[in-house]
């Protein structure tokens, strides 16, 4: 019986888990068997912050199919809430916006949920993705992995030093450890020239919220706010079952700001009637990579997931998947040199996200002024309704245009494209006239 190879999985979210159920379905496949060891401290059946990977938890239909593909599929129990839509609010109001025909989202809780709720272990996404890998013939060791010591002989094994001094030996290391841990700094000074990514900040609250109450207010729509404040990139509310989740994201978000974004008058007029921001509610504060990490390879070691690279600001599971896949995929190839890393593996996820996470950066950036133009803003806003009149959802580009911007559903080098029609830079030059218009109509009739 030929022995197995170890490969030590370093983080129990999206990134690792997908990654170990790749290699546990593919390994028979490819001629030899691996044994899977994944390291997480966490087992995601706490309430708040300690059981939770910090994240909204919209789930969309690429991440649906590659589970059905692995025999996974998610549980209608762990489902939240259904999207049907998105509603995209500025200072100067808003509209609802159709979901894309056929596209599939909900919403879901990364662990246990806020602190308040029953107990329910089949209400944690993470947790489903954890116990579905131990299941496949993964182990999990639930202990802090603290160095990975990389040996100067390339045949010998890598050692993972993890717990109260215990150590496991390894010929494959994959860090799925993502931004918000310590590991990523420690592997800075690991000496084969890995730097994080560069991070901001966002805060994130659980609001809890009457069951009605989240139907009739936010009728399944996901809420994105451009409102051009300071120190707030933008802001979202995704319905729960009993809360929703309110994200604000900028440079330098503290727990004020995410008040101060809730106390504006076009995000609590949302709310029903009378209410008030309680008194206490679960929040944290995780980071957001917006730039790839340097050096995420070396002999027989890779990064995943966020500490290495993700698309900008938006589906961070779908890019978790990508990466935990294709790092599966050169595992089971073999392909562990850190040259073939870097042509199987790094260069596969540069072309996929690095470049085209610059054409991210400038699509949130028009965005961001956008928000802060009242001309610019009405005008989006005049063809956006001219464009919920249609039956057909292929002539409503600008409702594609945001759709795909908030949900991260399509490459930003194709959003940026489609934004640069002529068609449609016709049609904001015709509606900024229709504004003039009616604003010099309005200021005549003053005038009189």
């Amino acid at each position: 019986m030929a022995v197995k190879r170890r490969v030590a999985i370093i983080g129990g979210g999206p990134a690792g888990t997908i990654c170990a159920l790749r290699l546990l379905q593919s390994a028979p496949d490819a001629g030899r068997g691996w044994e899977v060891v994944i390291f997480d401290r966490k087992v995601f059946l706490e309430f708040g912050p300690p059981g939770c990977n910090m994240c909204a938890g919209v789930i969309a239909d690429t991440v649906m199919q590659q589970l059905e593909e692995l025999g996974v599929p998610v549980p209608t129990e762990l489902i939240q809430r259904r999207i049907e839509g998105h509603h995209f609010e500025t200072r100067w109001g808003g509209l609802s916006l159709p979901k894309e025909p056929e596209a599939t989202l909900c919403t879901v809780y990364r662990g246990l949920g806020p602190k308040g709720l029953g107990y329910d272990e089949r209400r944690s996404f993470d947790q489903f993705l954890l116990r579905s890998a131990v299941e496949r013939g993964a182990q999990h060791i639930r202990a802090l992995v603290h160095t990975i010591h990389f040996p100067q002989d390339s045949r010998a094994p890598l050692q993972v030093h993890y717990g109260e001094g215990e150590t496991l030996e390894a010929e494959v290391v994959i860090a799925a450890c993502g931004v918000n841990s310590t590991l990523p700094t420690r592997l800075e000074q690991a000496g084969f020239g890995y730097r994080a990514p560069a991070t901001i900040h966002a805060c994130q609250a659980e609001i809890p919220l009457d069951e009605d109450a989240v139907t009739r207010c936010f009728r399944d729509e996901i809420k994105v706010f451009s409102l051009g404040l300071p120190g707030i990139r933008f802001g979202a509310i995704t319905p729960k079952r009993e809360h929703v989740t309110v994200t604000v994201v900028g440079p330098h978000i503290r727990r004020a700001d995410l008040e101060r974004f809730l106390q504006h008058p076009q995000v609590i007029r949302h709310f029903p009637p009378g209410w008030q921001i309680p008194s206490e509610y679960c929040h944290c504060h995780p980071k957001l990579p917006v730039t790839a990490a340097r050096c995420p390879v070396t002999d027989r070691f890779l990064v995943i997931g966020d500490a290495y690279i993700s698309r900008y600001l938006k589906n961070g599971i779908e890019s978790a998947f990508y990466t935990g896949s294709l790092a599966a995929e050169v595992v089971l190839q073999n392909r562990l040199s850190r040259s073939e890393l870097w042509h199987y593996y790094v260069r596969p996820c540069e072309r996929r996200y690095r470049w085209d996470n610059l054409y991210g950066r400038l699509l949130f950036r028009l965005n961001d002024l956008i928000a802060r133009s009242r001309w610019l803003t009405a005008s989006r806003l005049r063809i956006l309704r001219k464009e919920a009149a249609a039956a057909d959802w292929e002539t409503k580009p600008e409702t594609q245009i945001l759709w795909h911007l908030f949900t991260g559903s399509a490459p930003y080098r194709d959003i940026f494209h489609r934004a640069l029609w002529f068609s449609l830079q016709w049609r904001m030059a015709q509606a900024l006239w229709e504004e003039a218009r009616e604003w010099l109509g309005v200021r005549g009739r003053r005038g009189r």
